[in-house]
């Protein structure tokens, strides 16, 4: 798991406290735990290849929903899409 307590924002650029990147890094290891992850092809998915963002949208499900939990806890907007 990565994490970087000094990030101030998501990778797309908004805005994003350390403790709710936290939770999101924790909804990962929880999949990594379950065996819940699945394989992406990364350069395939830069290059626009849909299945293959599709999975990471996969894999983003879980972590964004544990995310969301400390936001609500925070009165912060709930994160709807990873690539925003």
């Amino acid at each position: 798991m990565y994490y970087d307590p000094d990030m101030q924002e998501t990778p797309s650029g908004d805005v994003r406290t350390p403790r709710v990147g936290l939770a999101h890094e924790t909804g990962h290891l929880e999949d990594y735990m379950n065996g819940n992850v699945i394989p992406v092809d990364r350069e395939k998915a830069k290059a626009g290849n849909k299945f293959e963002i599709y999975k990471i949208k996969l894999n983003e499900q879980n972590a964004m929903e544990v995310e969301n939990i400390i936001r609500g806890i925070l009165n912060y907007e709930n994160r709807r899409d990873y690539f925003k």
